[in-house]
């Protein structure tokens, strides 16, 4: 993966989680880590998340793909992230001349 490609999937992930932040109101996005995925070469998000005392953490991809989850997260957490992703591309295809 080159620098470029590696700067351009690290945006997308920023934009994600940017849509999270606004969109997921009832669980905390707490801290994210990013991290290489050599078997697909690109690079990964992971958000931890908590809610009260449960906390979770869910790995994305720059194109908003659920990687992989903890077994506690929630399944309304999940359901959350997959609509702010679709919701986050269908506004960039409207805004599409």
């Amino acid at each position: 993966m080159t620098k470029t490609e590696q700067e351009t999937q690290v945006e997308l992930l920023d934009m994600l989680q940017e849509q999270y932040e606004e969109s997921i109101s009832n669980f905390a996005l707490d801290h994210t880590e990013d991290l290489n995925d050599e078997d697909y070469n690109q690079v990964v998000r992971t958000m931890y998340f908590s809610r009260g005392d449960k906390q979770c953490w869910i790995v994305l991809t720059p194109y908003g793909q659920i990687r992989s989850t903890s077994k506690s997260s929630p399944k309304d957490l999940i359901v959350q992230i997959s609509n702010a992703t679709i919701d986050l591309y269908a506004t960039a295809l409207d805004d599409t001349p």
